[in-house]
């Protein structure tokens, strides 16, 4: 596969868990009446922790594309100034 097509891939692919995760957290974790947030929502907790993992996952994915970027251009700067 393509590695360029990887990081839209991911975002697209944690995305529809996240919307999911999202919807139940909006409909769960408020109270009906009052509309305020419930108290000790596990919702909260769960979609925290899904979007700082989906964070981590899109920065590394993100690093090492660019340091392979960086690898092949400075490969083709010495070459070419040989």
């Amino acid at each position: 596969m393509n590695k360029t097509k990887l990081l839209p891939l991911a975002a697209a692919a944690l995305a529809i868990p996240g919307i999911g995760l999202r919807a139940l957290h909006l409909l769960n974790g408020f109270d009906v009446d009052s509309g305020l947030p419930t108290a000790g929502s596990p919702w909260v907790w769960v979609c925290a922790v899904f979007f700082v993992l989906c964070a981590v996952l899109y920065g590394v994915l993100a690093a090492r594309r660019k340091a392979c970027r960086l690898k092949s251009c400075s490969a083709r700067i010495t070459r070419c100034s040989a």
